[in-house]
């Protein structure tokens, strides 16, 4: 992983798990000053090295796509840490067959990634200027979705709880075409359940629906609807 500190570390105050494939660069408009945001997930050997960093800080928590899997997985340790947390188009298990992206498709993606098809799928446009502008190196992002299929596999085969209550909220996108909203739909319901017994009265959490693509950052309506 990398991250990079939007603002001032010494006041941080928001952890952002960027999705995969999309450079730092647009998300920048949407972050909240003073937010560390993680994002390549090509390898996952410095994970201990985020922990230290976050492990003495209270800050709110906001994942996208891919994202959600991998900040829940690493930061269930600190969730007593997060004052309050967002998943947007994404899932705690990320691949998996009723409530992720069927490995079969990811599988698929790794063997045939296109570029153009996969800014065009996240952002609902068959003509998209310049998408190379909007990505990381093709070979980097092969890279990157093989690391995340291995360390998807890895979490469940360790069977770690899917029901850490880390999240306060689900985003969804209605016109998403990685995440199918049914999906996200059936993964977020479950979840709710084992968190509103978490919490009994003192919480509840939510399922909010909007009308925009996967990526919803290129989109003021809906980045204003998610804030």
């Amino acid at each position: 992983m990398k991250w990079e500190v939007v603002g001032d570390l010494d006041s941080l105050c928001c952890v952002f798990f960027a999705g995969f494939g999309f450079n730092i660069d647009t998300y920048k408009e949407f972050l909240q000053p003073n937010t560390l945001v993680v994002f390549d997930y090509r390898d996952f050997n410095n994970t201990k090295e985020l922990l230290y960093l976050l492990e003495q800080r209270q800050f709110c928590l906001v994942a996208f796509s891919m994202g959600v899997s991998v900040a829940h997985h690493i930061l269930s340790p600190l969730c007593e840490h997060i004052t309050q947390s967002s998943a947007i188009n994404g899932t705690i298990l990320g691949i998996d067959k009723t409530k992720g992206i069927h490995p079969s498709v990811f599988a698929h993606t790794i063997k045939h990634f296109s570029p153009q098809a996969f800014v065009q799928n996240c952002l609902n446009k068959q003509n998209v200027p310049h998408f190379h502008t909007l990505l990381n190196d093709t070979n980097a992002l092969i890279t990157e979705l093989k690391s995340l299929h291995d360390f998807s596999q890895a979490q469940q085969c360790e069977n770690l709880t899917q029901n850490t209550p880390m999240w306060d909220r689900a985003i969804i996108s209605l016109q998403d075409c990685i995440f199918k909203p049914e999906v996200q739909n059936l993964a977020w319901s479950a979840y709710k359940q084992s968190y509103d017994t978490y919490f009994t009265t003192q919480k509840t959490f939510e399922i909010r629906h909007i009308d925009a693509p996967h990526f919803v950052f290129k989109d003021n309506d809906a980045c204003q609807t998610i804030c």
